[in-house]
């Protein structure tokens, strides 16, 4: 199954590299999972130039496919206790060298974006 989430991660990467997006940021819990195959509560998925990064309020815990994503799906878990994910992703896409960050506007708050 870690094949089917990784190709499913790259497919999403080209469609933003082709609309011009360095980096995309899926914060919908729904595509968390679809791409991660798990979505612990608050979780983000950076998707950018580099390693794809799911980042967390805290780490995450149970089995896998109930919250925490398998091991096997080679996505790196980034546990953020103080803050927000979505603010800290848009920082690490940032310091990665990413110029653009491609959001899900239909889920993303305006005061998450501004922050």
């Amino acid at each position: 199954m870690s094949e089917v989430h990784a190709v499913r991660r790259g497919l999403l990467r080209d469609r933003c590299a082709a609309a011009g997006s360095a980096a995309a940021l899926v914060s919908r819990p729904a595509n968390v999972r679809y791409l991660a195959g798990g979505a612990p509560p608050g979780a983000v998925l950076l998707l950018g130039p580099g390693e794809d990064v799911l980042l967390c309020p805290r780490a995450p815990a149970g089995e896998p496919g109930h919250g925490r994503p398998d091991e096997a799906l080679r996505v790196d878990v980034l546990p953020v206790p103080d803050g927000d994910p979505v603010v800290a992703a848009a920082g690490l896409a940032a310091a990665s060298g990413a110029d653009s960050l491609a959001v899900e506007e239909h889920d993303l708050t305006v005061a998450r974006h501004r922050a």
